[in-house]
């Protein structure tokens, strides 16, 4: 029980590990997660997963399958894909079919396999890899319309290549016992009906039980976990596999129903999914018998050739006919189509079907099945930027600041970064504000900045900060709650208001917790008001070009009441000065700092762009 413990608490440590690597050397964390498995398992011989977790090893993998499925299902809504429908249902379609007739042959005529062990790998070539897609589509920036079809297709052609794999197996078991395709089709749509009434069935009432609070709101991630695993496990009575399609279709169903609290469920499942996925890879790859890997490496290295170079493309090109799609989206779309855990575990449980029928010679389904997951998704993470860059797809980095007001200090420090080249949002529901921004050409948004019209309509594009600057202490409270899963805690800002100067206001209990506030800007010692009044009394923003550290005190000894706020880099990256954090200024850098009326700048003056 101690070594197993063990065991546990070291898949756990080193899928942190990679996780942590994988952000700091932005690459996908799968990499590092197959490598650290393979080094583990095979190489090491310290890890043997099968032997380890015994009859438990495929209901652990199949159940995390399920809830990694659901939680990319729930972030499928059908108002985020207009325009892209007909693209998506060729690809779940004509792309399905194209990818695994071609498949096939390759696998068939050009590796010499047996036929149906080529059945089974062309089937898994169908499906996608939406837990590697997503952090691959992260670095890469593609334009919205490429994020959204790679990301809808991921997730949903995962359990459609699950039940080609199911119905492609069924037929090769009638080969072996009645030679009668009747029975298949009749479990194919047995198969199909029961899932679909299952998942949209669970995921309804359970979807009207939180709208109208029959559920406790603590319960509401348990009561969800809970249900998938049981949608999961009643679905898989009629066959292994219907299980992904009901739990993807009650996701679906769930994502989709008005009034559903979904970003708190997500923010729960993104979680577990994280650590599932983490764990789930190390395991799977340390399972791999490394003479089976090393012998397959040239065929699985011929298919993975096949796949990027001619099927792929293929597919999506036949799938765009009056999709409206430009050929360069296309063209990168064709690139990026990394398999990954669903692919895996389709090896691994047909694999244990192949022995039930008395196939024992299937070591290259899993071998050959890695080799193709370990290249597509290390030559895709590594080009598929490149590309982007090349086709002029990519979306510009997040340097933007979402700036929650238009009032004269948020106006000054948009028009201040602006002159930078670092792009500025303000959005607003003040409409004298917004009519002056928009005299001064800034961009602007004129509306509640939490609404769900700010939801559908603000354009976040480039945007990878957020500045609270609003008059309204509550508006800047809840931007911040409501942008801190987009932009990341780290680059939410906020800023005491006027309210914050009264000794009975500034008590705890009368002010919003801390976490829900960001980062303080500037100082912790000065206020909104105090800002807009220096504005008044003609302060302004002057950009000084500086040498070290010592300039920035001497400016400082000389001038207290001028104010640091940013340091801008010699590659125009814009550093926040935030509550306690340290100046540390650089040769060629510039501080923009507020500066009092009359202010005699010794230093030559920043070049403005």
């Amino acid at each position: 029980m101690d070594a197993l413990v063990l065991t546990l608490a070291s898949i756990g440590f080193v899928s942190l590990f990679c996780q942590w690597l994988a952000w700091r050397i932005k690459l996908p964390s799968i990499l590092l997660l197959l490598f650290a498995g393979i080094l583990m398992g095979p190489i090491s011989g310290w890890l043997a997963p099968s032997k380890v977790f015994g009859q438990l090893f495929i209901p652990i993998i199949n159940i995390s399958a399920a809830i990694i499925l659901f939680e990319g299902s729930l972030t499928l809504n059908f108002k985020h894909i207009k325009g892209l429908g007909i693209f998506i249902r060729n690809l779940l379609s004509i792309g399905v079919i194209v990818t695994f007739v071609l498949s096939f042959i390759t696998t068939y005529c050009l590796l010499k396999l047996n036929w149906q062990i080529a059945l089974i790998i062309a089937a898994i070539c169908t499906v996608a890899g939406p837990t590697v897609i997503t952090p691959m589509l992260r670095s890469v920036r593609a334009n919205a319309r490429i994020t959204k079809a790679l990301k809808w297709e991921g997730i949903l052609i995962d359990p459609i290549g699950v039940i080609l794999a199911i119905i492609t197996f069924s037929l090769i078991a009638s080969y072996h016992t009645d030679h009668t395709a009747w029975p298949v089709i009749i479990e194919f749509l047995k198969l199909v009906i029961f899932a679909t009434v299952m998942g949209l069935s669970i995921g309804y009432c359970l979807g009207k039980m939180i709208v109208y609070h029959w559920l406790p709101d603590y319960l509401y991630n348990v009561a969800i976990l809970i249900m998938v695993i049981t949608c999961y496990a009643i679905a898989n009575l009629v066959d292994e596999g219907s299980g992904l399609l009901a739990v993807t279709l009650m996701g679906i169903c769930l994502g989709n129903m008005d009034n559903m609290p979904i970003d708190d469920i997500i923010g729960f499942k993104e979680s577990l999914s994280i650590m599932l996925i983490s764990g789930l890879f190390i395991i799977l790859a340390a399972d791999i018998d490394l003479p089976s890997l090393i012998s397959t490496l040239q065929p699985g290295f011929l298919l993975f050739l096949a796949l990027q170079l001619i099927i792929r493309p293929i597919a999506v090109t036949l799938s765009a006919f009056r999709s409206g799609l430009h050929w360069r989206e296309l063209m990168l779309i064709s690139w990026i189509a990394p398999r990954g855990i669903i692919a895996a575990t389709i090896a691994a449980l047909f694999t244990i079907r192949f022995h039930s029928i008395g196939m024992t010679h299937t070591e290259g389904l899993v071998s050959i099945t890695f080799t193709v997951i370990i290249l597509t998704v290390l030559f895709q993470s590594l080009t598929a930027g490149f590309l982007a860059d090349w086709l002029g797809v990519r979306e510009p980095s997040a340097q933007g600041i979402l700036i929650i007001g238009a009032n004269p200090i948020a106006i000054a420090i948009a028009q201040a970064l602006n002159e930078f080249n670092i792009p500025c949002l303000l959005a607003t529901s003040n409409w004298c504000d917004i009519t002056t921004a928009k005299s001064l050409q800034l961009q602007t948004y004129y509306g509640n900045p939490i609404s769900e019209h700010a939801d559908r309509h603000l354009d976040l594009v480039g945007i990878g900060k957020l500045f609270s600057l609003s008059n309204n202490q509550d508006i800047n409270t809840l931007a911040c709650m409501r942008y801190v899963s987009e932009f990341g805690r780290q680059h939410i800002y906020s800023i005491l208001n006027k309210a914050a100067k009264n000794p009975v206001i500034n008590a705890i209990k009368h002010q919003a917790a801390s976490r829900h506030q960001g980062n303080r800007l500037f100082s912790n010692n000065i206020t909104l008001d105090e800002l807009n009044t220096r504005m008044a009394q003609g302060h302004f923003i002057q950009a000084t070009p500086m040498e070290s550290n010592a300039a920035v005190n001497e400016i400082q000894a000389k001038h207290p009441d001028a104010l640091p706020l940013f340091i801008i880099g010699n590659d125009h990256t814009m550093t926040v000065i935030a509550q306690d954090r340290k100046i540390n200024i650089k040769k060629g850098q510039t501080l923009l700092s507020l500066r009092p009326p009359g202010f005699i700048n010794n230093t030559q003056e920043a070049p403005q762009e």
